[in-house]
């Protein structure tokens, strides 16, 4: 699925998600069984690359592989702040 690359913000990283999983959590909101806002995903942890930085960043480079453990399932599509 192609669609447009948010833009960060000084203190934000922008990952690309090489892979994910689906748990039971991700389950319950896709039967309806738990709301969600618009524009959510269906998402419990993923794995991927940095693929762009805010000029405040300096833990994160380029080319990072990560981790990404979201604490909600189905967050918002776009830039997330490193913890």
């Amino acid at each position: 699925m192609d669609v447009e690359q948010p833009g960060i913000k000084a203190d934000e990283i922008l990952i690309k998600v090489v892979a994910s999983s689906l748990n039971y959590h991700d389950l319950m909101v896709a039967l309806g069984q738990i709301p969600t806002e618009d524009k959510r995903v269906l998402l419990g942890d993923a794995s991927g690359e940095v693929v762009d930085t805010g000029p405040d960043v300096s833990r994160w480079q380029v080319g990072d592989k990560i981790i990404a453990l979201v604490s909600r399932a189905g967050s918002k599509v776009g830039p997330k702040k490193p913890s």
